[in-house]
């Protein structure tokens, strides 16, 4: 059974973000959010542990380091745009 939840109050630059990496990915809004949600749980992909020096967090799964890789960057992005808002 699918079940679902409202997320209220989101920042329109997030928002804009996540669908912008939904469209990238060729997936929906709701799958991409799931899909961090999942990820960042926990929840989703194989359970290898990356061991390269970038992912020295333990546990961390090679699909849970590249998500986060990809948030990082999306963060970044984020911070960036930021900045462009900012005086106005």
């Amino acid at each position: 059974m699918d079940e679902s939840i409202t997320i209220r109050d989101i920042d329109p630059v997030l928002r804009a973000a996540l669908q912008a990496e939904a469209d990238r990915r060729g997936s929906s809004l709701e799958d991409l959010v799931v899909q961090i949600l999942s990820s960042s749980l926990g929840l989703a992909g194989s359970t290898q542990l990356f061991r390269g020096l970038d992912g020295l967090v333990a546990g961390l799964s090679l699909e849970g380091f590249q998500e986060q890789q990809e948030l990082d960057a999306a963060q970044r992005y984020l911070d960036e745009m930021g900045g462009l808002f900012e005086g106005m």
